[in-house]
């Protein structure tokens, strides 16, 4: 077998073109060409025309749309949210939500350039992307989740693979969805530890299902999905995370500047309504679990205790690194900052080459957050600057 890190012969190919629609041929990719297949490069290019004609899915009615991700614990403050019916409580009167189910981020990129989308909940790769682009201005407004690798950047092989480290994937082929995060940390992998294998392109879905079924011996992925193998399905086992590799993940909410320069009361409202999910999943897990079980997308596929583990419970590969911190403010955690503002956008603009320059230092804004900690003060009996704070 030819071992390849990045497979650059298979650049000009599309997943279309490939013919399974997810890049799913078995072969390895190049970082750019990943990227672009999972639809997050041309998030730059090409799309002001669009945004122009379609003027922004809400028109000027009293209605915001909203795309979250089912299926990203790192996104679980909106499924408390939406459950919770929270954003009625701090949206201005009148106001009403469409929710918009994504699989993962780079969609929500395109559709917030397009004008088809108001706000969006992402991994932090896409986020970048969206920041960076140079045709609808997009902020990072807040973190919808973090953790020191516990939710993205993990690694899972089959409970049968004769693997134990790192370095045991030297010349194995590895399952990942290319342009994610969890993909960024798998080439993190390899240039640390100078090994070499060959990518394989699957969606997230196909990536459960294999390792369950034990046709495959190797991915990395993100929560929940990842525990329906491990836990639920008692299938397989994490090998490694990124706290090995002092690799951080996080979900981020990211907005257009139309929504925060035109309706900034909408914008506001609903980072108070983030506040809020940040303070049940906090102080009150039971609740916010049985919240976010409502999503009928997520009650199908996943029982509530494997839910839970990956909010709550420590790995043992890492039992010391919590599994999850439920912050907003990335300017108060000095590694989400660096990953968002440093090296997140390097690795992009450098190795993955999908952008074309970092985000400017405007892209990146928590005034609106503590405009809404401010008006939270006096409307709630918990501090809004300390909400998801379990210390």
């Amino acid at each position: 077998m030819e071992r390849e890190r990045s497979g650059r012969d298979d650049r000009s190919r599309s997943p279309l073109e490939r013919g399974d629609g997810n890049g799913d041929d078995g072969t390895g990719l190049s970082r750019r060409s990943v990227l672009e297949t999972a639809g997050v490069a041309g998030a730059g290019v090409g799309l002001s025309a669009v945004a122009g004609c379609l003027g922004g899915a809400v028109g000027g009615s009293e209605t915001i749309t909203v795309d979250y991700h089912p299926y990203y614990s790192e996104a679980f403050s909106a499924l408390v949210i939406r459950h919770g019916e929270l954003w009625e409580k701090h949206l201005p009167d009148g106001y009403d939500v469409e929710w918009h189910a994504v699989l993962q981020g780079a969609p929500t990129v395109n559709r917030l350039i397009s004008g088809q989308t108001d706000l969006g909940y992402m991994g932090d790769n896409p986020a970048i992307i969206a920041a960076a682009n140079d045709d609808t201005p997009i902020r990072i407004v807040g973190l919808s989740g973090y953790s020191m690798g516990q939710q993205g950047n993990l690694c899972v092989v089959h409970e049968d693979a004769d693997l134990e480290s790192a370095a045991d994937l030297d010349g194995r082929e590895v399952n990942v969805t290319q342009g994610t995060l969890s993909h960024r940390f798998l080439l993190t992998v390899l240039e640390q530890e100078d090994i070499e294998v060959t990518i394989r392109d699957q969606d997230i879905n196909t990536i459960v299902t294999n390792l369950r079924e034990g046709s495959i011996d190797v991915a990395f992925g993100w929560e929940p999905s990842m525990a329906r193998v491990v836990d639920q399905a008692s299938s397989g086992r994490y090998l490694f995370t990124g706290a090995d590799y002092d690799e951080p993940d996080l979900g981020a909410l990211v907005m257009p500047d139309s929504l925060i320069e035109d309706r900034p009361e909408v914008a506001k409202g609903w980072l108070k309504a983030e506040l809020e999910a940040k303070h049940l999943l906090a102080t009150e897990p039971d609740r916010a679990l049985d919240l976010g079980m409502e999503e009928s997308e997520l009650s199908r596929d996943l029982e509530r205790e494997t839910v839970r583990t990956t909010l709550y419970e420590n790995l043992e590969v890492n039992p010391g690194v919590d599994r999850q911190r439920f912050y907003t403010d990335f300017s108060a955690v000095g590694p989400a900052q660096d990953l968002l503002t440093d090296t997140g956008p390097e690795f992009l603009l450098e190795e993955a080459e999908v952008i074309d320059r970092t985000p400017p230092s405007d892209r990146y804004d928590t005034n609106l957050l503590s405009e809404a900690a401010d008006d939270l003060e006096s409307e709630v009996d918990w501090n809004p600057r300390r909400a998801g704070d379990r210390s």
